[in-house]
């Protein structure tokens, strides 16, 4: 397809999106119960340390797939448009942490690694709706390494993505589904992902014009870029991007090409500054130190046009919950605070 017809579908796809009726909004405050069935869901009222989640199912390639939204708990649809955050899952396994034994059923990546990063800490828990996309476990086993089939990295240790598995798709449909279910800001709509969830923000970034058009900002926690996509990234949209990363990562090199599984990977430096090359800042100088917080300190690669940073956590590894949980999650959104200038 050639980029006419690509624009000429996505402003189908988003124009159908456009006119498809609003979320009902009868819903009092607070009854996330109600507000979880007018958004099409099933409302799953876990108990600790799990969060109560509301599952949308649907169909991609004849498959149902899920995503979880967890609203804030003074949802209120009539009254209130909420920013969105999107959160790509890194690599889960169901006996993480034990889990599955201690709530005593198969638990999705989407149903614990919320507890671990985005809904662990900050103010943006009751500010924002947490969207999280479901992985396929491979073979319907959730015990096994359950991740993204990305075009650049889709094994992890001695497990396989299902080739077959169209993730691009199924993220792009979700991002389609959101503005029919939510009561949704679609100026501050926002886009992470942690680890294998970062790499495949990368791949999306690079390939998807609708993610892209319906991000305001996104930020890569951990992720890295495979080598091969850096002459076949075709980013179609500018989306405000910051690169956090911790500068003793063994996993994903901040400094140094590294392989894993097999897959050559940029560093986490050349990662940026393929996207500074991107972007049309390559000529531009790099602003140091815009943004810190005494452990991370971020550069601005695209100081005037406010597209790119790159952040170095000090002393950290491929961790998210140093020097407390879900640390990171807090940098991410005081960009995304930036970028959508809020308070």
């Amino acid at each position: 397809m050639g980029l006419r017809g690509i624009v000429l579908l996505l402003l189908a796809l988003l124009a159908g999106a456009a006119a498809r009726a609003p979320p009902r909004a009868d819903c009092a405050a607070g009854n996330l119960e109600c507000a979880c069935a007018a958004a099409g869901g099933a409302w799953h009222a876990y108990k600790p340390p799990l969060e109560p989640v509301c599952t949308v199912t649907i169909l991609h390639q004849d498959r149902e797939r899920t995503f979880n939204i967890f609203l804030p708990r003074a949802y209120d649809a009539r009254a209130q448009k909420y920013p969105v955050w999107v959160h790509l899952h890194g690599v889960y396994w169901a006996s993480m942490d034990d889990i599955s034994a201690r709530m005593g059923f198969t638990v999705q990546a989407t149903e614990a690694t919320p507890m671990w990063d985005t809904l662990s800490t900050g103010p943006y828990r009751d500010t924002a709706v947490a969207v999280y996309p479901q992985a396929l476990p491979p073979g319907g086993d959730a015990f096994k390494r359950t991740f993204w089939n990305n075009p650049f990295w889709h094994c992890s240790v001695d497990v396989c993505a299902d080739p077959s598995i169209d993730d691009i798709g199924f993220i792009e449909k979700v991002f389609l589904e959101l503005p029919a279910r939510l009561s949704m800001d679609r100026k501050k709509v926002f886009l992470s992902g942690t680890s294998a969830g970062g790499m495949m923000l990368h791949t999306l970034l690079c390939s998807s014009p609708i993610v892209s058009h319906f991000t305001t900002a996104a930020v890569d926690l951990i992720g890295g870029l495979g080598e091969s996509m850096r002459h076949t990234c075709r980013d179609s949209h500018h989306v405000p991007l910051r690169i956090i990363h911790g500068e003793n990562d063994t996993v994903l090199h901040f400094d140094e090409a590294c392989e894993v599984d097999g897959v050559r990977f940029l560093s986490t430096r050349d990662t940026a500054a393929m996207w500074k090359e991107r972007y049309g800042c390559a000529s531009e100088p790099d602003a140091p130190d815009v943004w810190g917080d005494g452990i991370t300190t971020c550069d601005a690669l695209c100081a005037k046009k406010g597209l790119l940073e790159l952040c170095r956590m000090r002393g950290i590894g491929h961790q998210l919950d140093v020097p407390t949980l879900g640390y990171p999650f807090t940098a991410a959104w005081e960009f995304f605070k930036s970028v959508a200038g809020m308070k």
